[in-house]
């Protein structure tokens, strides 16, 4: 399944793109101070933002991050607005974070205004995020969404965590003092 909408993202973005050097970027992070930023895709395009009635809209877009620094994890999280009422929905949407080489680090759908739960650690390097899906417009309306990239410092272990993780080693090595 994973291999299957890797596939999927990369074919949507090889029809969306001449090439990945083409992506829009949303600029470098640096995860020990923080960082964040925002893709915006309009669905019916920046030249006509007003979705026509009954029309399924395909969407396949992409976009790069860099991250500048070690012990960083990421959190994706995704929103979506379409003006009026019961004007129209998105479906199969999902989205792929890859490196350069191809290799898919995480991968997952969302709904209407959701959130996606992808904190994950991360290396230094350059990271794709392919967008794929489709926005069934019930009556003329108008329909974006948006990607945000965060990345923070990795959290550090409690005190009491590594209070306990030394009583257990002294343990055991009092343990196999008595043994000996």
């Amino acid at each position: 399944m994973k291999k299957f909408y890797g596939a999927l993202a990369a074919l949507a973005f090889a029809a969306s793109a001449p090439g990945v050097a083409n992506a829009a970027s949303i600029g470098n992070f640096d995860p020990l101070t923080g960082g964040s930023g925002t893709y915006t895709y309009q669905v019916c395009g920046n030249t006509k933002p007003v979705c026509a009635a009954t029309t399924t809209y395909n969407i396949a877009s992409s976009f790069e991050f860099v991250v500048v620094n070690n012990l960083g994890v990421l959190n994706v999280g995704a929103s979506s607005s379409v003006s009026g009422e019961n004007t129209g929905s998105f479906r199969d949407f999902r989205y792929s974070i890859q490196q350069p080489s191809g290799t898919e680090i995480a991968f997952g759908a969302f709904g209407n205004n959701s959130s996606i739960p992808a904190d994950l650690g991360i290396a230094p390097g350059t990271y794709f995020v392919f967008i794929t899906g489709f926005f069934d417009s019930v009556s003329t309306t108008s329909a974006r969404y948006s990607i945000d990239i965060t990345t923070a410092p990795r959290p550090t272990p409690e005190p009491g965590t590594l209070a306990l993780l030394g009583l257990g080693l002294i343990g055991l090595g009092a343990a196999r003092r008595r043994k000996a």
